[in-house]
């Protein structure tokens, strides 16, 4: 009986280590399934072709010297899927690249500070390994310099300086045009003037000047100038030193309010000033 029972003991436990053996085995077949699986799913991900490229961005009323901060480029597969995770190469010929980007879970890539100089048409172009080529022309119009008087010069007696002369200037797309040289001229060659004539404009695009004066008597125009761009002021008069005549005391209409003003005009005409008299000049 004692025989039996060992021989029984004997039959179980190798019983056991085959059922033990077996499940490891089964164990390492379930895992190598399920690596090929994520392989094949990979496989199919990569053989998907791409099916429409979108601009996120509107690509019109583009200016030359305005920063397009992040062009967004939304790439969809033929079967509706966005394309994550897929390396863009993008090119504008002419003007930038190759720049690779990948895009990101949502299928979207983004490219930076892009920046023309010069005005055309250019070819962005938007790669995908070799299979793929999207283009589309995008036309970037010359961006000019807009420049305004806010505050215009007033006439002034000859030497005096002018008022406060404020200006401001936009690129065409309404971009501030800030950091920007202005030149202040007149509309008349072979006129000097004093002062400081060339400024820099503000992070507004807003320059003033504060202390022209010019010595010739007549009438002129400012003439602002900013890279190739200009304006012109209002007339002003630049008159020769005069005397404005106070007749405030003389009652008017009086005989001595006349013989006050005719002694002055006689007087200072002579000289070749100028009279001003109840806002009329003689």
């Amino acid at each position: 009986m004692v025989e039996i029972l060992r021989v029984l003991g004997k039959i179980v436990s190798k019983i056991s280590v085959a059922f033990s053996f077996s499940s490891k085995q089964q164990e390492k077949v379930t895992d190598k399934a399920s690596v090929n699986v994520t392989v094949n799913n990979f496989a199919n991900k990569n053989s998907l072709e791409i099916g429409q490229v979108l601009f996120l961005n509107k690509l019109e009323n583009v200016y030359t010297e305005d920063v397009i901060e992040k062009l967004a480029v939304k790439v969809i597969y033929t079967n509706g899927m966005v394309a994550s995770e897929i390396p863009l190469e993008f090119i504008v010929e002419n003007a930038y690249g190759p720049v690779i980007r990948n895009t990101n879970s949502q299928g979207i890539a983004y490219f930076e500070n892009i920046k023309f100089k010069e005005e055309g048409r250019y070819k962005f172009c938007i790669k995908y390994g070799k299979e793929y080529n999207y283009n589309e022309i995008v036309e970037v119009k010359l961006n000019k310099i807009c420049l305004k008087f806010l505050e215009q010069p007033l006439s002034i007696n000859s030497k005096e300086v002018l008022n406060r002369i404020l200006l401001k200037a936009n690129y065409l797309s309404g971009t501030k045009a800030e950091k920007l040289l202005v030149c202040i001229g007149l509309n008349m060659e072979n006129v000097s003037f004093s002062g400081i004539n060339e400024k820099i404009t503000d992070e507004n695009g807003v320059v003033f000047f504060d202390n022209l004066s010019l010595i010739k008597t007549g009438v002129y125009k400012l003439k602002a100038t900013c890279k190739g761009e200009y304006v012109y002021s209002e007339p002003f008069h630049v008159y020769p030193p005069g005397i404005n005549m106070n007749f405030e005391s003389c009652r008017a209409g009086s005989k001595e309010e006349t013989e006050a003003f005719l002694t002055a005009l006689l007087e200072k005409q002579s000289q070749g000033d100028i009279i001003k008299y109840n806002g009329e000049e003689f």
